[in-house]
Protein backbone atom coordinates (compact mmCIF):
# COMPACT_ATOMS: atom_id res chain seq x y z
CA UNK A 1 0.00 0.00 0.00
CA UNK A 2 0.88 3.68 -0.71
CA UNK A 3 0.61 6.77 0.66
CA UNK A 4 1.39 9.86 -0.87
CA UNK A 5 4.08 7.83 -2.76
CA UNK A 6 5.54 6.37 0.51
CA UNK A 7 5.76 3.17 1.70
CA UNK A 8 3.41 2.26 4.42
CA UNK A 9 5.59 0.84 6.75
CA UNK A 10 7.70 4.26 6.59
CA UNK A 11 4.49 6.13 7.94
CA UNK A 12 3.50 3.48 10.55
CA UNK A 13 7.51 4.09 12.19
CA UNK A 14 7.26 7.36 12.25
CA UNK A 15 3.64 7.52 13.95
CA UNK A 16 5.49 5.42 16.24
CA UNK A 17 8.18 7.74 16.94
CA UNK A 18 6.13 10.23 17.88
CA UNK A 19 4.62 8.12 20.52
CA UNK A 20 8.20 8.92 22.27
CA UNK A 21 8.98 11.69 24.63
CA UNK A 22 11.19 14.14 23.63
CA UNK A 23 13.75 14.34 26.55
CA UNK A 24 14.35 10.53 24.94
CA UNK A 25 14.71 11.62 20.77
CA UNK A 26 15.73 14.73 20.41
CA UNK A 27 18.68 15.24 22.86
CA UNK A 28 21.06 17.17 20.46
CA UNK A 29 19.11 18.85 17.92
CA UNK A 30 19.03 15.41 16.06
CA UNK A 31 19.03 11.59 16.59
CA UNK A 32 22.09 11.77 18.99
CA UNK A 33 21.09 11.29 22.62
CA UNK A 34 18.57 8.61 22.12
CA UNK A 35 20.64 6.19 24.80
CA UNK A 36 18.93 8.55 27.46
CA UNK A 37 15.70 8.97 29.25
CA UNK A 38 14.27 11.11 32.14
CA UNK A 39 12.54 9.72 35.34
CA UNK A 40 10.17 12.84 37.07
CA UNK A 41 10.58 11.96 40.71
CA UNK A 42 10.25 13.64 44.15
CA UNK A 43 12.98 14.12 47.20
CA UNK A 44 13.69 11.76 49.14
CA UNK A 45 14.87 9.92 46.38
CA UNK A 46 17.28 7.38 45.52
CA UNK A 47 18.63 7.23 41.90
CA UNK A 48 19.86 3.21 41.41
CA UNK A 49 22.77 2.61 39.30
CA UNK A 50 22.22 -0.51 38.43
CA UNK A 51 19.13 0.11 36.69
CA UNK A 52 20.55 2.81 34.74
CA UNK A 53 21.24 5.64 36.57
CA UNK A 54 24.27 8.04 35.44
CA UNK A 55 26.98 8.84 37.55
CA UNK A 56 28.29 12.12 37.20
CA UNK A 57 31.15 11.19 40.15
CA UNK A 58 32.67 9.84 42.20
CA UNK A 59 32.82 13.35 44.18
CA UNK A 60 33.93 13.44 48.15
CA UNK A 61 31.56 16.20 48.92
CA UNK A 62 29.69 15.58 50.97
CA UNK A 63 30.82 11.59 51.35
CA UNK A 64 33.54 9.95 50.18
CA UNK A 65 32.94 8.08 46.71
CA UNK A 66 29.60 10.04 45.81
CA UNK A 67 27.96 9.11 43.01
CA UNK A 68 26.98 12.47 42.03
CA UNK A 69 23.99 11.24 39.42
CA UNK A 70 23.03 13.51 37.01
CA UNK A 71 19.67 15.64 37.53
CA UNK A 72 18.09 18.26 36.12
CA UNK A 73 15.10 20.46 37.36
CA UNK A 74 12.65 23.48 36.60
CA UNK A 75 13.37 26.77 37.39
CA UNK A 76 12.22 29.97 36.30
CA UNK A 77 11.41 29.21 32.76
CA UNK A 78 14.68 27.05 32.79
CA UNK A 79 15.29 23.14 32.74
CA UNK A 80 18.52 23.10 34.48
CA UNK A 81 21.27 20.06 34.61
CA UNK A 82 23.08 19.51 38.19
CA UNK A 83 23.74 16.86 40.41
CA UNK A 84 22.24 14.38 42.47
CA UNK A 85 23.17 14.82 46.52
CA UNK A 86 21.35 13.44 49.34
CA UNK A 87 17.71 12.80 47.82
CA UNK A 88 17.73 16.60 46.17
CA UNK A 89 18.51 18.04 42.85
CA UNK A 90 21.19 20.46 42.90
CA UNK A 91 21.48 23.26 40.08
CA UNK A 92 23.58 25.92 39.63
CA UNK A 93 21.25 29.27 38.68
CA UNK A 94 21.55 32.66 39.06
CA UNK A 95 24.58 32.40 41.13
CA UNK A 96 24.03 30.30 43.39
CA UNK A 97 23.21 26.42 44.65
CA UNK A 98 19.81 25.72 44.16
CA UNK A 99 18.39 22.75 46.17
CA UNK A 100 15.38 21.06 44.20
CA UNK A 101 13.22 18.30 45.66
CA UNK A 102 10.93 17.87 42.41
CA UNK A 103 13.15 16.95 39.39
CA UNK A 104 14.35 14.44 37.15
CA UNK A 105 17.01 11.63 37.00
CA UNK A 106 19.43 10.55 33.62
CA UNK A 107 19.06 7.01 32.93
CA UNK A 108 20.31 4.94 30.24
CA UNK A 109 23.67 4.85 28.71
CA UNK A 110 26.37 7.92 27.98
CA UNK A 111 29.90 8.31 28.30
CA UNK A 112 32.14 11.18 29.88
CA UNK A 113 35.22 12.62 27.48
CA UNK A 114 37.47 15.63 27.60
CA UNK A 115 35.50 18.89 26.52
CA UNK A 116 36.76 19.74 22.91
CA UNK A 117 35.31 23.28 22.50
CA UNK A 118 32.14 21.35 20.52
CA UNK A 119 29.17 20.44 21.00
CA UNK A 120 28.56 18.22 18.59
CA UNK A 121 27.96 15.05 20.13
CA UNK A 122 26.98 15.62 23.49
CA UNK A 123 24.07 14.88 25.34
CA UNK A 124 21.52 17.41 25.35
CA UNK A 125 20.21 17.67 29.34
CA UNK A 126 18.51 20.79 29.62
CA UNK A 127 17.34 23.94 27.89
CA UNK A 128 17.62 27.89 29.08
CA UNK A 129 14.72 29.72 29.22
CA UNK A 130 15.28 31.39 25.79
CA UNK A 131 15.44 27.65 24.44
CA UNK A 132 19.04 27.25 23.91
CA UNK A 133 20.23 24.20 24.76
CA UNK A 134 22.40 23.28 28.05
CA UNK A 135 24.13 19.98 28.84
CA UNK A 136 26.01 18.17 31.56
CA UNK A 137 29.81 18.83 32.47
CA UNK A 138 31.73 17.91 35.45
CA UNK A 139 34.94 19.10 37.00
CA UNK A 140 37.47 17.49 39.23
CA UNK A 141 37.11 20.10 41.95
CA UNK A 142 40.15 20.95 44.01
CA UNK A 143 39.95 25.22 44.72
CA UNK A 144 43.20 24.93 47.52
CA UNK A 145 46.11 22.38 48.18
CA UNK A 146 44.98 19.79 50.28
CA UNK A 147 40.90 19.87 49.28
CA UNK A 148 39.85 17.40 46.90
CA UNK A 149 36.29 17.68 46.19
CA UNK A 150 36.38 14.65 43.71
CA UNK A 151 34.04 15.08 40.46
CA UNK A 152 31.11 17.69 40.67
CA UNK A 153 28.98 18.14 37.81
CA UNK A 154 26.90 21.07 36.59
CA UNK A 155 25.79 22.76 33.04
CA UNK A 156 27.77 23.37 30.09
CA UNK A 157 27.03 27.04 28.62
CA UNK A 158 27.38 28.61 25.39
CA UNK A 159 30.74 30.72 26.52
CA UNK A 160 32.71 27.03 27.07
CA UNK A 161 32.55 26.87 30.47
CA UNK A 162 31.05 24.51 33.52
CA UNK A 163 29.12 26.19 36.08
CA UNK A 164 29.18 23.69 39.27
CA UNK A 165 26.70 24.21 41.76
CA UNK A 166 28.93 23.74 45.28
CA UNK A 167 29.06 25.62 48.73
CA UNK A 168 25.50 27.68 48.38
CA UNK A 169 27.51 29.42 44.74
CA UNK A 170 27.97 29.04 41.43
CA UNK A 171 31.56 28.09 40.68
CA UNK A 172 32.55 28.69 36.93
CA UNK A 173 34.86 26.44 35.37
CA UNK A 174 37.06 27.12 32.33
CA UNK A 175 38.81 23.66 30.26
CA UNK A 176 39.70 21.73 31.00
CA UNK A 177 36.58 19.54 32.16
CA UNK A 178 35.31 16.71 30.87
CA UNK A 179 31.11 16.85 28.88
CA UNK A 180 28.52 14.19 28.36
CA UNK A 181 28.17 12.92 25.17
CA UNK A 182 25.12 10.76 23.81
CA UNK A 183 26.41 6.90 22.67
CA UNK A 184 23.13 6.25 20.90
CA UNK A 185 21.75 6.83 17.40
CA UNK A 186 24.24 8.67 15.63
CA UNK A 187 27.70 9.48 14.76
CA UNK A 188 30.83 9.45 17.37
CA UNK A 189 31.43 13.26 17.80
CA UNK A 190 34.70 13.00 16.28
CA UNK A 191 36.56 11.70 13.36
CA UNK A 192 37.37 7.87 13.25
CA UNK A 193 38.57 6.16 15.35
CA UNK A 194 36.31 8.53 18.19
CA UNK A 195 39.20 9.77 20.74
CA UNK A 196 37.49 8.56 24.08
CA UNK A 197 39.73 8.56 26.88
CA UNK A 198 39.17 5.37 28.89
CA UNK A 199 36.97 5.80 31.48
CA UNK A 200 38.28 6.20 34.75
CA UNK A 201 38.12 4.00 37.56
CA UNK A 202 35.31 4.02 40.50
CA UNK A 203 35.93 4.92 43.11
CA UNK A 204 39.14 7.00 42.27
CA UNK A 205 42.19 6.74 44.45
CA UNK A 206 42.49 9.70 46.71
CA UNK A 207 44.38 12.52 45.85
CA UNK A 208 45.62 13.63 48.95
CA UNK A 209 47.00 11.60 52.23
CA UNK A 210 44.68 11.36 55.04
CA UNK A 211 44.78 14.42 57.27
CA UNK A 212 44.77 14.28 61.10
CA UNK A 213 41.56 15.67 62.95
CA UNK A 214 41.14 18.82 64.29
CA UNK A 215 42.21 19.47 68.06
CA UNK A 216 40.28 18.38 70.27
CA UNK A 217 38.04 21.52 71.98
CA UNK A 218 36.85 21.38 75.63
CA UNK A 219 33.47 23.04 74.92
CA UNK A 220 32.64 19.65 73.23
CA UNK A 221 30.43 17.47 75.00
CA UNK A 222 31.86 14.34 73.38
CA UNK A 223 35.62 15.38 74.48
CA UNK A 224 36.44 13.81 77.83
CA UNK A 225 39.37 14.76 80.15
CA UNK A 226 42.08 11.80 80.56
CA UNK A 227 45.30 11.72 82.63
CA UNK A 228 48.11 10.32 80.76
CA UNK A 229 51.57 10.04 82.15
CA UNK A 230 50.70 12.68 84.63
CA UNK A 231 49.79 15.26 82.10
CA UNK A 232 45.83 15.92 81.78
CA UNK A 233 44.80 15.90 77.99
CA UNK A 234 41.23 16.20 76.54
CA UNK A 235 40.41 13.52 74.08
CA UNK A 236 37.19 12.99 71.73
CA UNK A 237 36.22 10.27 69.16
CA UNK A 238 36.64 12.33 66.11
CA UNK A 239 39.32 14.98 66.86
CA UNK A 240 43.45 14.81 68.18
CA UNK A 241 44.14 15.02 71.70
CA UNK A 242 45.17 18.18 73.67
CA UNK A 243 46.63 18.93 76.72
CA UNK A 244 46.20 21.73 78.77
CA UNK A 245 49.28 23.61 77.10
CA UNK A 246 48.41 23.53 73.75
CA UNK A 247 50.52 20.13 73.07
CA UNK A 248 48.54 18.27 70.45
CA UNK A 249 48.35 14.31 69.61
CA UNK A 250 47.51 14.04 65.79
CA UNK A 251 45.05 11.26 65.44
CA UNK A 252 44.09 10.20 62.10
CA UNK A 253 40.93 8.44 60.85
CA UNK A 254 40.90 4.71 60.95
CA UNK A 255 39.10 2.27 58.38
CA UNK A 256 35.39 3.01 58.47
CA UNK A 257 35.64 7.09 60.54
CA UNK A 258 33.99 9.43 58.08
CA UNK A 259 37.17 11.61 56.60
CA UNK A 260 37.43 14.48 57.85
CA UNK A 261 34.95 17.46 56.43
CA UNK A 262 36.41 20.19 54.50
CA UNK A 263 37.27 23.50 55.73
CA UNK A 264 34.33 25.72 56.79
CA UNK A 265 34.23 28.18 54.10
CA UNK A 266 30.54 30.23 55.28
CA UNK A 267 30.80 33.11 52.87
CA UNK A 268 29.50 36.84 53.31
CA UNK A 269 26.84 37.16 55.58
CA UNK A 270 24.94 40.22 57.22
CA UNK A 271 25.22 38.61 60.35
CA UNK A 272 27.94 38.43 63.31
CA UNK A 273 28.00 35.65 66.47
CA UNK A 274 28.58 36.47 69.63
CA UNK A 275 30.18 34.18 72.16
CA UNK A 276 28.06 34.02 75.18
CA UNK A 277 28.07 32.00 78.51
CA UNK A 278 24.45 31.24 80.52
CA UNK A 279 23.09 33.05 82.24
CA UNK A 280 23.42 35.48 79.79
CA UNK A 281 20.64 37.71 78.11
CA UNK A 282 21.05 39.29 74.42
CA UNK A 283 20.86 42.57 73.34
CA UNK A 284 18.38 44.60 71.57
CA UNK A 285 20.81 43.67 68.28
CA UNK A 286 20.51 40.15 68.78
CA UNK A 287 18.25 37.77 65.73
CA UNK A 288 14.79 36.99 67.04
CA UNK A 289 13.86 34.08 65.65
CA UNK A 290 10.25 34.30 68.13
CA UNK A 291 7.70 35.30 68.94
CA UNK A 292 7.11 31.85 70.80
CA UNK A 293 4.82 30.24 72.71
CA UNK A 294 6.62 27.65 74.77
CA UNK A 295 6.78 28.13 78.46
CA UNK A 296 6.39 32.06 78.43
CA UNK A 297 4.08 33.48 75.26
CA UNK A 298 5.92 35.71 73.01
CA UNK A 299 9.25 34.51 73.97
CA UNK A 300 11.93 36.32 71.66
CA UNK A 301 13.47 32.90 71.54
CA UNK A 302 16.70 34.58 70.31
CA UNK A 303 19.40 32.52 67.30
CA UNK A 304 22.21 30.82 68.70
CA UNK A 305 24.33 28.10 67.39
CA UNK A 306 26.76 25.17 69.53
CA UNK A 307 29.58 23.38 68.90
CA UNK A 308 28.55 19.53 69.23
CA UNK A 309 30.21 16.89 68.20
CA UNK A 310 32.37 18.54 65.23
CA UNK A 311 29.41 20.25 64.41
CA UNK A 312 28.08 23.76 64.51
CA UNK A 313 24.40 23.54 65.06
CA UNK A 314 21.92 26.77 65.26
CA UNK A 315 18.93 26.44 67.66
CA UNK A 316 17.20 28.91 69.79
CA UNK A 317 17.72 30.75 73.25
CA UNK A 318 15.45 30.03 75.61
CA UNK A 319 16.11 31.30 79.54
CA UNK A 320 19.89 31.71 79.08
CA UNK A 321 20.89 28.31 76.93
CA UNK A 322 20.59 27.63 73.57
CA UNK A 323 18.49 24.74 72.90
CA UNK A 324 19.67 22.67 69.45
CA UNK A 325 19.57 19.14 68.14
CA UNK A 326 21.51 17.09 68.89
CA UNK A 327 23.26 14.23 66.67
CA UNK A 328 20.84 11.65 68.63
CA UNK A 329 18.01 13.78 67.17
CA UNK A 330 16.39 14.78 70.40
CA UNK A 331 16.70 18.59 71.73
CA UNK A 332 19.52 19.22 73.80
CA UNK A 333 20.81 22.67 76.15
CA UNK A 334 24.02 23.84 76.12
CA UNK A 335 25.49 26.77 79.03
CA UNK A 336 28.31 27.84 75.88
CA UNK A 337 27.19 29.21 72.71
CA UNK A 338 27.20 31.66 70.42
CA UNK A 339 24.20 34.28 69.87
CA UNK A 340 23.20 36.07 66.18
CA UNK A 341 23.31 39.43 65.94
CA UNK A 342 22.98 42.41 62.67
CA UNK A 343 20.61 42.64 60.24
CA UNK A 344 18.61 39.73 58.87
CA UNK A 345 14.96 38.91 57.65
CA UNK A 346 12.80 36.14 57.96
CA UNK A 347 11.55 35.38 54.61
CA UNK A 348 9.36 32.33 53.23
CA UNK A 349 11.94 29.39 51.83
CA UNK A 350 12.26 29.84 48.10
CA UNK A 351 15.66 27.84 47.54
CA UNK A 352 18.02 29.84 47.53
CA UNK A 353 19.86 29.11 49.64
CA UNK A 354 22.97 31.10 48.24
CA UNK A 355 21.21 34.40 49.99
CA UNK A 356 20.61 32.68 53.41
CA UNK A 357 22.27 33.63 56.09
CA UNK A 358 25.76 30.87 56.98
CA UNK A 359 24.22 29.05 60.20
CA UNK A 360 27.29 26.32 60.69
CA UNK A 361 27.71 22.88 59.51
CA UNK A 362 27.22 19.43 60.41
CA UNK A 363 29.16 16.86 61.42
CA UNK A 364 30.39 15.42 57.94
CA UNK A 365 30.93 19.27 56.32
CA UNK A 366 27.72 20.04 54.97
CA UNK A 367 26.76 23.56 55.30
CA UNK A 368 23.41 24.30 57.49
CA UNK A 369 21.56 27.36 57.44
CA UNK A 370 18.39 28.81 60.33
CA UNK A 371 15.13 28.16 59.50
CA UNK A 372 11.88 28.62 62.11
CA UNK A 373 8.03 27.62 61.48
CA UNK A 374 5.34 27.90 63.83
CA UNK A 375 4.44 24.32 65.11
CA UNK A 376 1.77 22.64 67.35
CA UNK A 377 3.18 20.16 69.98
CA UNK A 378 0.19 17.25 70.95
CA UNK A 379 -2.06 20.04 70.21
CA UNK A 380 -0.87 22.71 71.53
CA UNK A 381 0.60 25.94 69.58
CA UNK A 382 3.68 27.09 69.96
CA UNK A 383 4.19 29.86 67.66
CA UNK A 384 7.28 30.42 65.66
CA UNK A 385 10.25 28.11 66.56
CA UNK A 386 13.68 28.77 65.06
CA UNK A 387 15.99 25.46 64.40
CA UNK A 388 18.62 24.38 61.15
CA UNK A 389 18.47 24.52 57.96
CA UNK A 390 19.60 21.56 55.80
CA UNK A 391 18.60 19.50 52.55
CA UNK A 392 15.62 21.52 52.14
CA UNK A 393 13.95 20.67 56.21
CA UNK A 394 13.77 22.73 58.88
CA UNK A 395 15.05 21.00 61.97
CA UNK A 396 13.47 22.33 65.39
CA UNK A 397 14.67 21.48 68.71
CA UNK A 398 11.28 20.85 70.80
CA UNK A 399 11.49 17.64 73.09
CA UNK A 400 12.81 15.87 69.67
CA UNK A 401 13.82 16.79 66.12
CA UNK A 402 10.85 17.99 64.83
CA UNK A 403 11.33 17.76 60.88
CA UNK A 404 9.22 20.31 59.16
CA UNK A 405 9.09 20.23 55.07
CA UNK A 406 7.88 23.74 53.51
CA UNK A 407 6.63 26.18 53.75
CA UNK A 408 8.16 27.59 56.44
CA UNK A 409 11.06 30.78 57.16
CA UNK A 410 14.18 31.01 56.56
CA UNK A 411 17.34 33.64 57.63
CA UNK A 412 18.10 35.90 54.63
CA UNK A 413 21.01 38.35 54.44
CA UNK A 414 19.58 41.44 55.06
CA UNK A 415 20.92 43.45 51.81
CA UNK A 416 22.74 46.84 52.87
CA UNK A 417 21.40 50.30 52.98
CA UNK A 418 21.61 52.53 49.89
CA UNK A 419 23.69 54.96 50.36
CA UNK A 420 25.53 57.61 48.39
CA UNK A 421 29.20 56.62 47.10
CA UNK A 422 32.15 58.12 49.04
CA UNK A 423 33.93 60.77 46.98
CA UNK A 424 37.35 59.46 46.26
CA UNK A 425 40.54 59.74 48.08
CA UNK A 426 42.46 62.58 47.62
CA UNK A 427 45.63 61.13 48.63
CA UNK A 428 46.93 57.27 47.61
CA UNK A 429 44.96 54.07 48.11
CA UNK A 430 44.05 53.02 51.20
CA UNK A 431 44.67 49.43 52.06
CA UNK A 432 41.10 47.41 53.01
CA UNK A 433 43.24 44.58 54.76
CA UNK A 434 45.65 42.59 55.03
CA UNK A 435 47.10 39.67 53.05
CA UNK A 436 48.19 36.14 54.62
CA UNK A 437 50.32 33.56 53.70
CA UNK A 438 52.04 30.96 55.61
CA UNK A 439 56.35 30.65 54.18
CA UNK A 440 56.25 27.49 56.06
CA UNK A 441 54.55 25.41 58.74
CA UNK A 442 55.84 24.50 61.83
CA UNK A 443 58.33 22.19 62.91
CA UNK A 444 58.78 19.30 65.31
CA UNK A 445 57.51 22.06 68.19
CA UNK A 446 53.95 22.82 68.25
CA UNK A 447 53.02 26.32 67.45
CA UNK A 448 50.07 28.41 68.19
CA UNK A 449 48.33 31.19 66.11
CA UNK A 450 46.22 34.35 67.66
CA UNK A 451 43.96 36.40 65.95
CA UNK A 452 42.52 39.87 66.86
CA UNK A 453 39.96 41.58 65.27
CA UNK A 454 40.64 44.89 65.26
CA UNK A 455 37.03 46.64 65.58
CA UNK A 456 35.74 44.59 68.53
CA UNK A 457 38.82 43.41 70.38
CA UNK A 458 37.90 39.75 70.39
CA UNK A 459 40.93 37.42 70.18
CA UNK A 460 41.32 33.66 69.85
CA UNK A 461 43.78 31.66 70.03
CA UNK A 462 44.82 28.06 68.50
CA UNK A 463 47.42 25.46 68.66
CA UNK A 464 49.38 24.73 65.49
CA UNK A 465 50.29 20.83 65.49
CA UNK A 466 53.79 19.90 64.82
CA UNK A 467 54.68 18.99 61.80
CA UNK A 468 52.09 21.19 60.17
CA UNK A 469 52.47 21.89 56.34
CA UNK A 470 51.41 25.74 55.46
CA UNK A 471 47.75 24.72 54.18
CA UNK A 472 47.09 22.67 57.51
CA UNK A 473 48.76 26.21 59.01
CA UNK A 474 45.96 28.57 57.34
CA UNK A 475 43.09 26.10 58.03
CA UNK A 476 43.70 26.47 61.50
CA UNK A 477 43.61 30.44 60.75
CA UNK A 478 40.75 30.37 58.84
CA UNK A 479 39.16 28.98 61.94
CA UNK A 480 40.06 31.46 64.33
CA UNK A 481 39.31 34.42 62.22
CA UNK A 482 35.51 33.29 61.77
CA UNK A 483 35.50 32.73 65.09
CA UNK A 484 37.13 36.13 66.36
CA UNK A 485 34.51 37.27 63.70
CA UNK A 486 36.43 39.09 60.61
CA UNK A 487 35.36 38.79 57.22
CA UNK A 488 37.90 37.10 54.90
CA UNK A 489 38.25 35.23 51.38
CA UNK A 490 40.51 32.00 50.34
CA UNK A 491 42.66 32.84 47.51
CA UNK A 492 44.00 30.44 44.62
CA UNK A 493 47.08 30.65 45.44
CA UNK A 494 46.62 29.16 49.13
CA UNK A 495 46.77 32.83 51.09
CA UNK A 496 43.72 34.18 52.61
CA UNK A 497 42.25 37.81 52.95
CA UNK A 498 41.66 39.53 56.01
CA UNK A 499 39.35 42.49 55.56
CA UNK A 500 39.39 45.65 58.07
CA UNK A 501 41.38 47.51 60.19
CA UNK A 502 43.99 47.16 62.82
CA UNK A 503 43.53 43.08 62.70
CA UNK A 504 46.32 41.25 63.75
CA UNK A 505 47.39 38.03 63.12
CA UNK A 506 50.52 36.11 64.69
CA UNK A 507 52.00 32.95 65.03
CA UNK A 508 54.80 31.36 66.57
CA UNK A 509 56.67 28.03 65.62
CA UNK A 510 55.86 28.65 61.92
CA UNK A 511 56.66 31.86 59.55
CA UNK A 512 53.71 33.75 57.54
CA UNK A 513 54.09 36.66 55.09
CA UNK A 514 51.52 39.47 55.65
CA UNK A 515 50.81 42.75 53.66
CA UNK A 516 48.31 45.40 53.10
CA UNK A 517 45.94 45.01 50.03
Amino acid sequence: MKFFGRPYRLVLLLVLLGNFSISSVAQNGSMLGQSISWKRVQSPFTPDQSNGAIAGGPGSDPNPGAPMFICRAQIQGSVVPGKWVQGNCNVPYGGSEQIMRSYEVAYGSARWGQYQGSVYGLAQTGSNADGSPLYSCRVHYSPNPGTDYGYQPGKLVSDGTCHIPMGGGEVVQGPPFEVLYATGGGRPPYPYPPPYPPYPPYPYPPVQPAQPYPPCRRDDPSVTRQVQGGTSWYVGPRCSSIDAFGNVQPKYPQPGDYAPPPPYDPGASSVNWQQAQSPFVPGDDAVKGGPGNGPKPDSPLYVCRVYSNNALVPGKWVEGECRFVNDQGKEDSSKSYEVATGPAEWRNFDGNIGALVPGGYLADGTHIYICRKQISYFGSKKGYQPGFLANGKCHIPYGVDNVEGTPFDALYNSAPPQQMPPPPPSGPAQPHGILISFVSGTGATAGTVTVTNGSTNNTVTKPLPANSTPPQCMEIVQQAAFQAGLQIQAQPDGGLRVFGTNNAVNVTQASISVSQF
